[in-house]
């Protein structure tokens, strides 16, 4: 309790002294603190910092006097991004699935669980193996990516392409994880990248805070992997994934080398809140983080066209004095290129030099030139194009804007089943059904779902004589369907055999492309003219496809085939029609 009283007591001590005695003293006086026509003097109130604010880096008298000045940043960093104390990680959770062999490297996908039911998603590019040395084990390289549209699965006119330094640290002799930024590619189906309002920071749940621990779990993960080498890891990313690499590196020092890209500046400290963290710089800046990383070796790339173009004369003298105070200044150098912001190839061949002078210091650097590459297609390297979405992943992120009003009713209803259970001990429980279609359904081509929709479409083509029907987009985004009667028995089989808190996902457990599916939709309406595509209209999300893996496990499965159901559903709209 004495921390409490403490705390309590100085209040009234305060309250105490501006009364002139005892804390019950009468007020006697004039009690206003400031002199009549003075303002207050406070710095927190004139010096205002913004994320442009110029600093000037202080350097220490002496190495100890930075290494205490270097804990008191890691402690700042923690604190601001709510990671002080650290969460229980528990146990590492992850899945690495659907390989894709390439000449000279494998690409794998990545689902990664940091918070419960929250998942960071990527990519695992790793070196062909070589059956010549069987369980060879490789440095590690963790590649975060900055505020570019569409992130890792980019193609960008600058060619700063995080699938092109992916491949090469693989095709070089890395591991590499390749993981979004929070909100960003994959991850947009699980978070918002702006999620949380006030009352969340006052928790410390904060995307800055985010994103930091999604980097350290990315560091665990990393550095379980059988063909790591888990004392030999690496940071590198640009932009927003560059504040990603030097806020990881001064929390952590198991990061052994580290390229921080187009992003430390002495007049511009983050421009998303991201990388800005509630109290973080108001003293300190980037320059002091991006100096924790000494004395391991840190290459600084920095652009003409950016606000790293001071470099050379700023930035880099600045750091470089820390690492003289360790006598290590030939372990910090910098790479000015001739360009607007990037991450383009010139910035990634002095990365890919920097790094081999420390991983690979007994090899030619010809072995790391950046050779041609082509990047492997979106649905091989997006986690959900051909990944079931398990059930855990309900509300851990924004609600899809068109349809909201539609989530929150079926949210509403879960919920519901969920508080009468918790509440009154009532037997309920709720499923989540995937897309549902047969007898009954809906078929006008305005209001319908995707099935009926181009039931009615290809049976209206066929009765006029068309040569041909179009669909929106290219055909290649993938659904689920599930028969109405299947998703009936689904539904008993639960009330028999199922008595728990969370909901249960109810699907067929398989997904089409579209395309596909319409011509599936014309051979049973008998429709025998060309499906063409449009693909200026939008495919929409590549894939969604919902997990039945707990519903497989209770012993339920569907019994209706596709086509079969196809059919039904297609007789019935024909009865229809007759009355």
């Amino acid at each position: 309790m004495r921390g409490f009283w403490n705390v309590m007591m100085l209040p009234i001590l305060l309250f105490s002294c501006l009364m002139g005695g005892s804390a019950m003293s009468a007020p006697a006086g004039n009690l206003n603190v400031l002199a009549d026509g003075e303002r207050l003097q406070d710095r927190r109130m004139t010096d205002l910092k913004t994320h442009d604010t110029p600093w000037t880096f202080q350097k220490p008298a002496s190495l100890d006097e930075w290494k205490n000045k270097r804990d008191r940043i890691r402690r700042k960093i923690l604190i601001s991004c709510g990671l002080w104390p650290m969460p229980e990680s528990g146990q590492l959770k992850y899945e690495i699935f659907e390989k894709k062999e390439n000449e000279d490297y494998t690409v794998e996908k990545v689902l990664l669980e940091t918070f419960p039911g929250y998942y960071a998603t990527g990519n695992l590019y790793r070196p062909k193996p070589d059956p010549a040395n069987p369980g060879q084990r490789y440095p590690g390289v963790l590649c975060p990516h900055g505020h570019w549209t569409n992130a890792r699965l980019a193609h960008t006119a600058d060619d700063s392409v995080l699938a092109a330094r992916s491949i090469s640290f693989a095709r070089q002799g890395y591991v590499c994880f390749a993981y979004d930024m929070v909100g960003y590619s994959d991850n947009k189906a699980l978070l918002d990248h702006n999620f949380g309002g006030r009352r969340e920071a006052l928790w410390g749940i904060i995307p800055a805070g985010f994103q930091l621990y999604t980097s350290l779990k990315a560091l665990d993960f990393l550095r379980s992997l059988p063909d790591v080498e888990p004392k030999r890891i690496a940071c590198t990313g640009a932009s927003g994934g560059g504040t990603q690499t030097f806020l990881l590196y001064a929390v952590d020092e198991r990061i052994k080398a580290a390229a921080p890209v187009n992003m430390i500046s002495a007049h511009m400290q983050g421009g998303c809140k991201c990388e800005n963290a509630p109290q973080l710089r108001l003293d300190i800046n980037n320059m002091d983080i991006g100096a924790t990383m000494a004395p391991r070796p840190l290459m600084l790339v920095c652009a003409t066209g950016d606000w790293t173009k001071n470099t050379p004369e700023v930035e880099y003298p600045a750091i470089r004095s820390i690492y003289e105070l360790y006598r290590k200044p030939d372990l910090v150098a910098y790479h000015l290129v001739d360009a607007e912001h990037n991450y383009n190839k010139e910035s990634r061949q002095a990365v890919y030099n920097w790094f081999a002078r420390v991983f690979y210091h007994d090899r030619p650097q010809s072995d790391f030139v950046e050779k041609d590459y082509v990047m492997d297609p979106t649905p091989d390297l997006s986690v959900f194009a051909k990944h079931p979405i398990p059930e855990d992943a309900l509300l851990t992120g924004p609600l899809e804007p068109t349809n909201q009003w539609y989530a929150i009713a079926k949210i509403a209803g879960i919920k519901l089943c969920q508080a009468y259970r918790r509440q009154y001990g009532c037997d309920f429980n709720a499923a989540m059904p995937t897309n549902l279609y047969g007898p009954n359904d809906n078929f006008d081509l305005k209001t319908s779902h995707v099935l009926p929709a181009l039931i009615r479409k290809a049976h209206e083509a066929k009765l006029s004589g068309l040569d041909h029907v179009t669909i929106w987009g290219t055909g290649s985004p993938r659904r689920e369907f599930l028969f109405s009667e299947d998703c009936a028995d689904a539904l008993v089989f639960l009330l028999k055999n199922y008595e728990d808190y969370e909901h249960v996902n109810v699907g067929s457990g398989e997904d089409i492309a579209i395309l596909d599916l319409m011509r599936l939709v014309a051979e049973v309406v008998g429709f025998k003219g060309r499906i063409e595509t449009d693909p200026s209209k939008p495919d929409g999300t590549p894939r969604k496809l919902m997990s039945n893996a707990k519903l497989a496990a209770m012993g339920w499965k569907p019994t209706t085939e596709l086509r079969d159901g196809i059919a039904r559903a297609y007789r019935w709209h024909l009865d229809t029609l007759k009355h």
